[in-house]
């Protein structure tokens, strides 16, 4: 989970564990089962989120710091207008926005033309407390080496609790489609 959570693929994770990919894939599968999980995007957040009771606890700071670096997208959100606690290095690359603009603002404020689903997809993740997924997201922009890509990802919205149990906020996750071979 720890590989999977630093962004490594198949192969990385199979190399670094000295096992086959076969069988990282398996393991991959069951944890997705486990966790009732659609795709590994949903894996990444129920694995930043669990905790020793199972339940999806909104993460300290210490803990969204592992994520600054992350290959994929990490925000999280508080409460029901969503304002934005945190959003790591590649989720400022992708919305092309610094944290210190975001941070402290409502998704409203900062995305004013969003998608209504998209709006609609993180409002119902919070009001039931399940996780929502899509992949209706389609981004251009520089990575960190300068480059340019351009990518469809595939996104969680990933309810946090607080010690009693309600819902105060959302955690996303978005990674790259994997490309069809």
């Amino acid at each position: 989970m720890d590989l999977l959570g630093r962004g490594y693929r198949t192969r990385e994770i199979a190399r670094a564990l000295n096992i086959s990919e076969r069988a990282i894939t398996a393991h991959i599968t069951k944890l997705m089962a486990i966790f009732g999980v659609p795709n590994r995007t949903g894996l990444i957040a129920a694995g930043m989120t669990s905790s020793s009771q199972a339940r999806l606890a909104t993460p300290d700071e210490r803990e969204l710091d592992r994520y600054e670096d992350a290959p994929f997208l990490v925000a999280v959100t508080i409460g029901p207008e969503h304002v934005f606690r945190f959003v790591n290095k590649m989720w400022e690359r992708v919305m092309r926005l610094r944290s210190a603009k975001v941070v402290g603002r409502t998704v409203r404020e900062v995305f004013p033309d969003a998608s209504p689903v998209t709006y609609a997809a993180r409002q119902r993740a919070f009001r039931q407390g399940r996780p929502t997924t899509g992949n209706a997201w389609h981004f251009s922009w520089t990575t960190a080496a300068g480059t340019s890509r351009e990518a469809d990802f595939l996104y969680i919205y990933q309810p946090l609790r607080n010690p009693a149990g309600e819902v105060e906020g959302l955690l996303l996750i978005a990674s790259e489609k994997p490309q069809k071979k």
